[in-house]
């Protein structure tokens, strides 16, 4: 700093210091001192005192760096070194005992990365008394936001049940009961789709040309996957676990639909024409037997 830089930043320094005064803070600084160890003032000083403020500059920033001429500052030094090791010490202690201070012309960046992101700063303005009111709320632990005192949790009764009185006739869906207003409407179109559920298309019953019924009975079986895939999300309502009766049924309707996509692949040759036809029987008799274990209560 230049002399004037350092005078100005002496009078801010000590402005600081007077308005912490008259606002009821214990202040203690070098500069109100006279005939004092100093090797031993600042350390002692960070010690006893309730709080440290680390009035913030490019000089103090170069200490704490260590950036600073070796014969420049000792005295600054030994308090830093001293907060190093309070920091090392007791990351929490350390956080709750310091503020830096930021006066008007001084960046934010000035302050050391090791404790920008742990400890409050708080931009004061001394001459004029700006940011004084913060200060102290800080200080003293007076926040400018409070809530009132904490209220009784009220007891609300439920809704009634929107399903109750809106249940579609027909068999019992036990997973209806867990089903939330939004889903009811899936599930009873699913209810509708399983009443209609028909059995795969067969070549004796009509004189299908072999690539229509091929393109028949893929359709069908695309259509029976995407109910089971359907029953198994709606069964995911209800909070039961599934039965163990249900879970084989499931991994079977897969298993068999599996198989029919993958001969169908190769379903011009005239034993893979047969086989398909039982597999896609076996998977209607499997997707009944799935609807039953769902609706069981």
């Amino acid at each position: 700093m230049t002399d004037a830089e350092a005078d100005a930043w002496r009078d801010q320094v000590l402005a600081l210091a007077e308005r912490l005064n008259n606002l009821g803070c214990n202040v203690k600084l070098d500069k109100l001192e006279q005939r004092r160890d100093w090797s031993r003032w600042g350390p002692r000083m960070i010690e006893v005192c309730d709080l440290t403020l680390i009035v913030m500059s490019k000089a103090y920033r170069q200490r704490w760096d260590g950036d600073n001429l070796p014969t420049e500052g000792a005295g600054t030094a030994r308090e830093i070194n001293n907060l190093k090791g309070r920091f090392d010490e007791n990351q929490e202690a350390f956080r709750s005992s310091i503020i830096v201070i930021l006066f008007p012309e001084i960046p934010e960046k000035t302050i050391p990365y090791e404790i920008r992101g742990c400890v409050e700063f708080c931009r004061v303005s001394p001459i004029d008394g700006e940011g004084m009111e913060e200060l102290i709320r800080l200080i003293t632990e007076q926040p400018e936001f409070v809530l009132s005192p904490r209220g009784e949790v009220p007891e609300l009764a439920p809704r009634p049940s929107v399903i109750e009185h809106q249940r579609p006739s027909g068999d019992n869906l036990v997973w209806l009961d867990a089903a939330v207003p939004a889903q009811r409407d899936e599930i009873i179109r699913l209810k509708d789709e399983i009443e209609s559920y028909m059995p795969p298309p067969r070549r004796s019953d009509r004189p299908y040309g072999l690539d229509e019924w091929i393109a028949r009975l893929g359709e069908w079986a695309d259509d029976t996957h995407s109910l089971i895939t359907g029953i198994e999300n709606a069964r995911l309502l209800t909070p039961r676990p599934p039965s163990i009766g249900y879970m084989q049924a499931f991994e079977d309707c897969q298993i068999s639909y599996q198989h029919i996509v993958k001969n169908l692949s190769g379903s011009r040759k005239t034993g893979i024409i047969s086989s398909l036809e039982e597999m896609a029987q076996e998977l209607y008799r499997l997707v009944n037997q799935l609807v039953r274990l769902a609706l069981e209560p």
